[in-house]
């Protein structure tokens, strides 16, 4: 992944990625980039979108034969990224999550909004805590052409980042 200033990366070591997931970052980016409204809350905080995994480079073994990667299960051919979500003060962290005291209900709904937008039909899956958000973007979904790509995990596994899976478009077999 290039550095981008719309990015902030909260972990290295996992930032490869297939081409077409790349893409939908640095486009990602460019959008969150083009509207100040989203980067600057009203007191002044502005906000990176906070970068977590994606894949190591050259992706990995099949799973087969190596159970996890990095602490995951997917995360293995670059087509997986994690996104955390928006804190009040603009910070980007991990430690942000739903129901907190620190986590920017609004922004996270616009960066949300903008993963539906931009990943188009490349989007398999989005999961994603919180009833909130979930509900605000399953009513998204359809506007930007999806079915069925939010999934809710109301359990603590996303609370704090969306999990995102774009299309195996290679037919890469270790995804």
């Amino acid at each position: 992944m290039p550095d981008h200033s719309a990015f902030y990366k909260v972990r290295t070591g996992m930032q490869w990625g297939k081409r077409w997931m790349i893409d939908f970052l640095v486009q990602l980016g460019r959008a969150w980039d083009s509207d100040i409204y989203w980067q600057i809350d009203e007191s002044g905080n502005y906000s990176q979108i906070p970068l977590g995994d994606i894949s190591v480079e050259g992706g990995s073994p099949p799973r087969w034969k190596v159970p996890r990667v990095g602490g995951h299960v997917s995360h293995r051919c670059g087509v997986d990224v994690d996104i955390y979500v928006i804190s009040k003060d603009g910070t980007p962290t991990s430690k942000s999550f739903y129901g907190s005291t620190n986590y920017d209900l609004a922004r996270t709904k616009e960066l949300g909004r903008l993963i539906l937008k931009i990943g188009k039909q490349d989007l398999e899956k989005v999961l994603i805590g919180g009833d909130d958000l979930v509900s605000y973007l399953k009513t998204k979904e359809t506007e930007y052409g999806h079915s069925n790509v939010i999934e809710h995990d109301p359990g603590a596994m996303h609370l704090n980042h969306f999990h995102i899976r774009l299309k195996n478009k290679d037919g890469d077999k270790s995804c």
